[in-house]
């Protein structure tokens, strides 16, 4: 009955330890994901856009940079500094700024692939 007793106290620390690995493991990635970029995410996703060139996802982040710093880009209106971008620059253009950056780390990392699946998807479609 001991070795019993013993041998389910094993087992229960082997269980509590595997989950707390995965938990960290599910954190790590979690993580990383956060720090990805939404541009990025939304790219990658399976049912996403299809990626047309390398970077597209960094294009698209500063696009939207420039855009949330100075609004008034999108208007038909005045061009240029405007006292309103003393509100809109720091606090909806340094953090896309931020989030230009993260998307730019992750377009190198993924540029490999990323010229690689354009290389594929010109073959395919110069074949058909």
């Amino acid at each position: 009955m001991g070795n019993l007793w013993s041998d389910i106290k094993f087992f229960g620390r082997c269980v509590c330890i595997g989950i707390r690995e995965r938990l960290h493991q599910l954190f790590t990635v979690m993580l990383l994901l956060a720090a990805c970029g939404c541009i990025n995410v939304y790219n990658r996703l399976p049912c996403g856009p299809r990626l047309e060139e390398v970077y597209e996802s960094t294009h698209q982040a500063a696009a939207l940079t420039l855009v949330a710093a100075f609004p008034q880009i999108m208007a038909d209106g005045k061009q240029g500094f405007m006292w309103e971008n003393l509100l809109t620059v720091p606090f909806l253009g340094i953090p896309c700024a931020v989030d230009t950056v993260l998307e730019a780390c992750v377009d190198t990392v993924f540029l490999p692939w990323d010229l690689y699946v354009r290389h594929t998807s010109s073959n395919t479609e110069g074949k058909k």
